[in-house]
């Protein structure tokens, strides 16, 4: 048997044996810190900053009522700089919350009820559209206490009206506005009548174009000041109240039914918010705020105009304001134009932008409804008033006109039909207004014979030769009477209504009748959004595309949710600490859920999905379990708080804030209890109905009113308990007009409304009050029925007896938006 020879081992062999077990003894005796990585210092990660990163770090951060404001004011955010607790300082402060709508976010939408009221508001309620205009949130107060500013486009009329046209204004296209000096174009018949129209610019390039304002601004008073004219105009074109409006849809009489439609939010729905959904919606705000827009009222029929650098105008309030520059070069670049938009064009328009920056990169391409390629779905109820359905015009004919996503087909029968309507409202406003006008009045006295007669009328009546003789005018008279009521209300009428429809604003479209031929629209509207655009669907989460990677690179859907606004007053927040800009030096890893108070909920032990929570500046949302799992985090010491808008109880469900460290390379558990808002902080919300019966010896008048609901907020913790109003009068016939105010109290051991009344129908000065008052108990939750108080009035006026009969209601409500 043969013995194989053992190998020859080298010397080389020999030494690395050797090197090795001495490395092995090495390595056994050293800590586990010496395996992980050199961690910078802070000194080190700051000579890497930017200049104006750098200098923020250990000062205080901007701060609202109080709250610090999480926007890095430099050119090129740092996520290594965040606003954290202050540990070396260890006061607190009591921060007083401003106005906001503690159920609104950055990105979402806000959508103003219409109706009758504002031309454009009842121009789209012609064809049972029911909101009038929209903004976007542009910035949240910190740890999602909801939505502090909006972002909208609107045009001013009383602006365009201080822009007549008269002879030696320059009659180039788009000449440079000429101030005149007359407040009120309307007041003088011999001098600023606009009988040639507005001046161009004025008509087309709507001023003040894009505005931010507060959530307090929209509530209270907001006023811009036109440098053109010098002249200051109070701007409330986006409303947050509810108010009545006869409906025709979902449900309701074909005649239609007096309802209450609410002043919305479009967002995702609950537990659809997505990061990849945050991060769209976050996109789509940026372009919003540094989008500057003109009004254009040609975008209600080519919607898409603002992307198109032809229909580019003048500057507009935001002359001498800036954007940034995205090439960081200088920190900040001027605006030297405007783009077209209208208010909902405007957010079509910011969408288009941020899918133009996301080419080439792998963000996805934001679809807001994707027809026809893709899924449309209609399916999901968004709110207590409004399903989402769309309507029969908005889809084109089959191989005629191809659909743009977002926006929405508009035939020409139906253009037209609206043009007629449009071009017949504004020849009758000027027609009133110039038979209202006091200064026309005293002038028409001097140059006619008779008095009292309806002028308007003799002139479209009768002949012009039979109305002077009638009227007793001379020629230069009977010339100055038939500019006013005829010429002025058509060509106001023309040059407006062309505007709209062909984009034509010179004084020559005064004379024009274009307009009865508007061709198709592509445009879009508030209820076209709120009705069209879908929610996320394909793919929905991100781990869609990563199992699929055959999908393409999109985003179906970021809204197609319409909820409530909860619009909270200002109000204390007890024990906020001081905060610092701070560096973070790496990444802490944390996990967690969130879940319902055992006191408050049956259903504590459930996760609950879709919870927004705040760590810091940093946003995540729990998932359909109500958890989150390995997320990434800056590490550090941050102010914590959750906040979810439950679709059950109606309420905002919140944790109480609370500072939390999240220290370097560990795993931090993140367990949060949410707590409903506290009850004693309520909204009180009054509204009436009025039926009226004036019986005369011969014939019968009725009427009817419903006044708009009126909110109240009261409360310890809002520092009020009583609340005093009135509603607005109402005509009964021509005899007298109704009249009620009213008075609130508050009793915070009960909760329970004192209301107390007087109303009267008053014919004279002297009439009698009726007064009355009774108890309102707090509801339970807030959707159910408002509480029902009846009194009936009764006039006897010899031979008018006259019939009242008054129906209040009264929501006695927690404060949804409240604090636990």
């Amino acid at each position: 048997m043969k013995h194989r020879a053992k190998p020859k081992i080298s010397q080389f062999e020999v030494n690395k044996n050797i090197l090795l077990k001495d490395k092995i003894s090495e390595i056994e005796n050293r800590s586990l810190e010496d395996f992980l990585p050199v961690q910078p210092s802070k000194e080190e990660i700051l000579a890497t900053m930017a200049d104006d990163v750098k200098a923020l770090y250990g000062t205080e951060p901007k701060t609202i009522g109080g709250l610090p404001d999480c926007t890095q004011p430099v050119c090129n955010p740092d996520p290594r700089m965040t606003i954290q607790v202050n540990v070396a300082n260890k006061e607190t402060n009591v921060a007083e919350i401003p106005w906001r709508l503690s159920n609104s976010w950055k990105g979402y939408l806000i959508m103003s009820p219409g109706g009758k009221g504002g031309k454009v508001g009842e121009l789209l309620y012609q064809i049972d559209q029911y909101y009038s205009h929209m903004g976007i949130v542009t910035k949240e107060l910190p740890v999602g206490l909801g939505a502090y500013e909006i972002r909208h486009p609107t045009g001013m009329e009383d602006r365009m009206r201080d822009f007549p046209h008269r002879n030696g204004d320059d009659l180039i296209p788009n000449a440079p506005l000429h101030y005149h000096g007359q407040k009120n174009p309307l007041t003088n018949p011999t001098e600023n009548v606009p009988t040639d129209g507005f001046q161009e610019q004025a008509v087309r390039y709507g001023w003040p174009g894009t505005i931010t304002q507060t959530v307090g601004d929209l509530i209270g008073k907001s006023s811009f000041k036109d440098i053109v004219s010098g002249q200051e105009y109070d701007i409330h074109e986006l409303t947050l109240d509810s108010k009545f409006v006869n409906v025709k849809k979902h449900g309701h009489s074909p005649d239609g039914e007096n309802v209450i439609v609410d002043a919305i939010c479009v967002r995702p729905p609950n537990g659809m918010e997505s990061p990849q959904v945050l991060n769209a919606l976050h996109r789509i705000t940026e372009e919003a705020k540094n989008l500057n827009c003109h009004y254009r009222f040609f975008c209600y029929t080519k919607g898409d105009i603002g992307m198109d650098r032809n229909f580019d105008g003048a500057l507009m309030t935001e002359e001498n304001s800036s954007t940034k520059d995205p090439t960081c070069q200088n920190k900040n670049i001027s605006v030297s134009k405007t783009a077209a938009a209208v208010c909902s064009s405007f957010i079509w328009t910011c969408t288009q932008l941020a899918n133009q920056k996301a080419t080439g990169t792998s963000m996805p391409q934001i679809i807001l409804d994707g027809r026809p390629k893709y899924k449309y779905d209609t399916s999901l109820v968004g709110s207590e008033f409004f399903k989402r359905e769309i309507s029969n015009c908005q889809i084109p004919p089959p191989n005629e006109h191809i659909p743009i996503d977002g926006l929405y087909f508009y035939s020409e029968p139906l253009r037209k039909k609206l043009a007629e309507w449009f071009y017949n409202k504004l020849h009758d406003e000027v027609v009133k207004e110039i038979l209202d006008d006091t200064n026309i009045e005293a002038w028409l006295k001097e140059h006619t014979t008779l008095a009292g007669i309806n002028i308007y009328k003799v002139l479209n009546t009768f002949s012009l030769g039979t109305a002077q003789l009638i009227l007793g005018l001379s020629n230069e008279a009977l010339a100055e009477v038939v500019r006013l009521f005829s010429d002025l209300p058509s060509d106001i009428a023309n040059q407006i209504t062309n505007s709209f429809a062909n984009d034509d604003c010179s004084v020559n479209a005064k004379d024009s009748d274009a307009w009865t031929n508007p061709g198709i629209g592509m445009a879009i509207s508030p209820d076209d959004v709120i009705n069209g655009w879908t929610y996320p669907t394909i793919p929905r989460f991100e781990t869609e595309q990563k199992l699929n990677p055959n999908l393409p690179n999109i985003l179906l859907g970021v809204y197609g949710w319409n909820k409530k606004i909860d619009p909270c007053p200002p109000i204390p927040l007890p024990n906020v600490p001081k905060f610092i800009w701070e560096i973070s030096l790496g990444e802490c890893t944390i996990g967690g859920g969130v879940k319902y108070s055992n006191k408050h909920y049956t259903e504590a032990n459930k996760g609950v999905p879709g919870v927004r929570v705040y760590i810091g500046c940093k946003l995540i949302t729990s998932d359909e379990k109500g958890l989150f799992k390995e997320i990434k985090i800056p590490s550090g010491t941050y102010w914590v708080r959750a906040v979810y808008d439950d679709p059950v109880t109606g309420l905002l469900w919140q944790s109480v804030p609370f500072v939390k460290d999240f220290p370097l390379n560990e795993n931090t558990s993140l367990d949060i209890v949410l707590e409903p808002p506290a009850e004693i902080n309520r909204e009180i919300i009054i509204r009436a109905h009025w039926d009226i019966v004036n019986e005369h010896v011969i014939g019968q008048w009725e009427g009817s009113y419903d006044d708009n609901p009126k909110p109240h907020y009261l409360g310890e913790g809002l520092k009020n308990l009583n609340a005093q109003d009135s509603f607005p009068l109402h005509p009964i016939d021509d005899w007298g007009d109704t009249q009620m105010n009213y008075q609130l109290d508050l009793n915070p051991k009960d909760l329970k409304v004192t209301v107390h009344c007087q109303t009267r129908m008053e014919n004279h000065a002297d009439d009698e009050w009726v007064s009355f008052q009774f108890d309102v108990s707090p509801k339970k939750i807030n959707n159910e029925s408002p509480f029902l108080f009846e009194i009936t009035l009764t006039r006897d006026a010899g031979f008018y007896p006259i019939t009242g009969k008054l129906k209040i209601y009264i929501d006695n409500n927690i404060l949804a938006g409240g604090l636990p």
